[in-house]
C-alpha cells in the first residue's frame, strides 16, 4: 500500500478503507448535488423572466411602454415598406402576366421575373425559383 510500508498495517488499512468509502460517498453526493441544479431555466417564474429580459435591472412601466412603442413603430414602418414594395410590384405588372424563372447569364442561377420587371435576379436553382414564384401574386 505505502512505500515504504506503514509502521502499523492494521491502522493503515483502516485509513485506506475510510478514504476509499469516503471518496465514493463524496462522488455520490457531488453527483446528486450536480443533478439538483436546474439546467433549463423556468421562464414561468417571474423573477427568472425579469432576470432574462432585464439583466436583473428592474424596468418601470413608463420605460417599458416606451420600449414597446419603439418596437411597434419599427415594425409598422417596415410593414408599410413591405406593402409599398408589394403594391409597386403588382402595379408594374400588366394584367395577364405571370411570374417566370429565367437564367440570363447561363450560370445555373435562375431569377424571378414578373411581367417585364426582374423581381429577384439570380435567386437560386430552378426548383427554388419556381417555389418562390408560386407564392407571388399572379395578375389575371
Amino acid at each position: 500500500m505505502w512505500v515504504p510500508p506503514a509502521q502499523n498495517p492494521e491502522l493503515a488499512r483502516r485509513y485506506v478503507k475510510r478514504i476509499s468509502e469516503g471518496f465514493a460517498d463524496y462522488w455520490q453526493r457531488m453527483h446528486e448535488l450536480d443533478a439538483s441544479i436546474p439546467r433549463v431555466l423556468d421562464v414561468t417564474d417571474p423573477d427568472v423572466l425579469d432576470a432574462l429580459l432585464d439583466n436583473g435591472d428592474p424596468v418601470d412601466t413608463a420605460e417599458f411602454e416606451k420600449m414597446v412603442d419603439k418596437l411597434v413603430a419599427a415594425w409598422s414602418r417596415d410593414h408599410r415598406k413591405r406593402q409599398a414594395r408589394q403594391k409597386q410590384r403588382t402595379a408594374s405588372a400588366r394584367p395577364g402576366t405571370r411570374c417566370t424563372c429565367e437564367d440570363w447569364n447561363h450560370d445555373g442561377e435562375f431569377g424571378v421575373v414578373l411581367g417585364k420587371e426582374i423581381v429577384w435576379a439570380n435567386y437560386g436553382t430552378y426548383q427554388q425559383c419556381i417555389e418562390l414564384a408560386s407564392g407571388l401574386p399572379r395578375l389575371v
